[in-house]
């Protein structure tokens, strides 16, 4: 049951809860005479209707969400024992894992009057019907009707739309599993009422079932995923594409005059320059990317001397960087060869550099530093820019996370750069973070083993 409107939960919600009530009361006040065999066996089918409660089956194209096999063991209860005992089941079931699982009073109330209603229906159907396998099909339709068409009910009044537009909804998706799990009562009351060992032998397949329903599902949401991704892949490159392909074009067009003067032909050579060294960076990025989710090439772990990396990665960058940024150096002199794929550190700081001056549009320091720790050598980029908002500190580190994705700050960007840092990182034993920074601009920091005096000497 999904939240609901106040007008839900008084039209809808009240109503089923009080009837829920009403229908649990009359159970326990018929329950006296009933035997100990089938209080026993109602309490075997109790554990195993919240068991599968629990852990509800998802199934493609089910309307109202996963399918929770519980309705089997229900069932079962109202055929073999009766109306009483089934009520009480649904109603532990539900109350149970409903209070496991937190969830709101009202929802609480709602689904466990709907599960005491429809245990009711099921033993009151099976009960006039005289043949057993009659009475199982009955009773799994009747749970299936009470069950559907209340859902149906309050989903309507909460999302605000027509019953019958739901309920043909929810009965085009689920008359599948109902029939499925109607047969699996029939042979479930079929074998208990030969053995209650040989009913066991039911719970292989279920669980098999279960198992399986769940790795298909959790596979067709990663090919949602994956196709997702796609697409945002082709709308993203598609647009970082075109700005540095109209500049490089229109600056061809435009040397092609013979009337160009030496300095407007010097300007045009720069942007297009400029451009053609964004279009090859974004071209190494999706490169990069592609080789990091396949096999591609390990990291080839050594040991390294990281004051030397920062000099020369600072280095090259102060030689591109734009005139309003200012980049500096804090490093720790006695700070130890770290373990790592020298290139792979080398592009991660190059990357860390990079990006702080592509969010640093009103300019600023950027410092890179270096830090000695016990197990660690920590590299760190500081920048005055924009900053990391803190809920999203995490998801930066995603493929296609852009914190400026609309432009409003004129950053452009695919979104891929700090995932292949992270996957760089991660893939040299280290680890990388955004640390929270209450003021202005960002600080990236990422850290990899200490050298072992064993691992420099075999490589000196």
């Amino acid at each position: 049951m999904p939240s609901v409107a106040a007008s839900a939960v008084a039209v809808v919600a009240v109503p089923v809860v009080a009837a829920g009530a009403a229908v649990a009361a009359a159970a326990l006040a018929l329950l006296p005479g009933t035997g100990r065999a089938a209080f026993a066996g109602a309490a075997v089918l109790l554990v195993a209707s919240i068991l599968a409660e629990a852990f509800p089956v998802p199934i493609e194209g089910v309307a109202a969400g996963a399918t929770s096999l519980a309705t089997i063991f229900m069932v079962a209860t109202a055929t073999l024992y009766s109306w009483q005992l089934a009520t009480l089941v649904g109603l532990l079931t539900m109350l149970l894992i409903e209070s496991w699982r937190r969830k709101p009073i009202v929802r609480s109330l709602y689904n466990t009057a709907l599960y005491a209603l429809s245990g009711a229906a099921a033993g009151a159907m099976a009960s006039v019907v005289g043949s057993r396998y009659a009475a199982v099909l009955a009773g799994a339709a009747a749970f299936y009707v009470v069950d559907v068409g209340l859902l149906a009910a309050v989903i309507a009044r909460a999302r605000e739309t027509r019953y019958s537009a739901v309920i043909r909804s929810f009965a085009a998706s689920t008359v599948t599993p109902f029939v499925v799990m109607a047969a699996t009562t029939a042979i479930l009351v079929e074998l208990w009422s030969r053995s209650v060992l040989l009913a066991l032998l039911l719970a292989p397949p279920l669980f098999a079932i279960a198992v399986y329903q769940r790795s298909l599902h959790t596979a067709l949401e990663r090919q949602r995923e994956l196709d997702r991704l796609k697409e945002e892949f082709v709308v993203i490159v598609s647009h970082e594409l075109r700005t540095p392909l109209a500049s490089v074009y229109g600056g061809v067009e435009t040397l092609q005059r013979k009337s160009l003067d030496e300095g407007t032909r010097d300007r045009v050579l720069a942007v297009v320059r400029e451009q053609a060294v964004r279009l090859a960076k974004l071209v190494d990025d999706v490169l990069w990317a592609s080789r990091l989710d396949g096999p591609g090439r390990k990291a080839r772990l050594a040991p390294f001397a990281p004051a030397r990396l920062v000099r020369e990665v600072v280095a090259s960058a102060e030689a591109a960087a734009p005139g309003h940024v200012e980049l500096s150096m804090v490093l720790d002199g006695d700070a130890p060869s770290a373990v790592g794929d020298e290139e792979h550190v080398r592009r991660v700081l190059a990357n860390l550099i990079e990006n702080a001056i592509k969010y640093s549009p009103d300019g600023g320091t950027i410092t890179v530093a270096l830090e000695a720790e016990e197990e660690f050598v920590r590299f760190v980029v500081r920048d005055e820019g924009i900053g990391v908002a803190d809920n999203d500190r995490d998801r930066i580190f995603d493929k296609f996370t852009r914190l400026d994705p609309e432009m409003m700050r004129g950053v452009s960007g695919t979104g891929l750069g700090l995932y292949i840092c992270r996957e760089l990182v991660e893939g040299m034993g280290g680890r990388i973070w955004a640390e929270p920074n209450p003021g202005k601009g960002t600080t990236f920091v990422f850290e990899l083993p200490v050298a072992s005096a064993t691992m420099e000497g075999a490589t000196a």
